[in-house]
């Protein structure tokens, strides 16, 4: 689920040590999953998604990143990044992903699967897109890094390209344009 390296980043066969009681959550469901398929004969296929984003994500409570920063933006607020910003995620668009669940309806049963880009981008670089894409004339402001935080979290989509034939197709720059636009028709 995560890496520390740039350059290889995590396929369906590493061995998973989640860093997060998030992480660990998430990797529970994997086990329920397969226990569920050997008890009751079930078809089941695993997604390991990256970081979804996109329209109707609600920039209040535990949203994520980008609707955050996105909502802040619009109101003209300065947005916060904890520690130097250097985090790097994989940002993965809303309609990649409900396409790939559509495309496992019929592919990949018995499968564990990665679903993101296999890129991954820094917060620092995420929050200078967002600024030039809404016009935002401010800086963002530093505070210190949570405890706990995951560095870096990529994954390897191979496997997706392979089994299920997909691959996502939004680019970042496009899948923000996508969600300031809902953003800006939420105000």
């Amino acid at each position: 689920f995560t890496t520390t390296s740039l350059n290889k980043l995590p396929d369906e066969t590493s061995s998973v040590h989640p860093l997060s009681h998030y992480g660990v959550s998430k990797y529970c469901g994997e086990h329920y999953f397969r226990l569920y398929a050997a008890l009751y004969n079930l078809n089941v296929t695993i997604f390991r998604y990256a970081n979804i984003y996109g329209p109707r994500q609600n920039p209040m409570g535990e949203a994520g990143v980008i609707a955050i920063f996105i909502n802040r933006l619009l109101c003209g607020e300065t947005p916060t990044i904890f520690g130097e910003g250097d985090q790097a995620r994989d940002f993965t668009y809303v309609g990649d992903v409900a396409r790939a669940n559509l495309m496992a309806l019929n592919k990949g049963s018995g499968t564990t699967i990665n679903i993101g880009t296999g890129e991954m981008t820094t917060i620092n670089k995420l929050f200078e897109i967002l600024k030039k894409e809404i016009g935002f004339k401010g800086d963002v402001k530093h505070a210190p890094g949570r405890m706990g935080e995951i560095i870096k979290s990529g994954l390897d989509v191979t496997s997706s390209k392979k089994i299920l034939g997909w691959s996502a197709n939004i680019s970042l720059t496009e899948g923000l344009k996508k969600t300031i636009a809902w953003q800006q028709r939420q105000c």
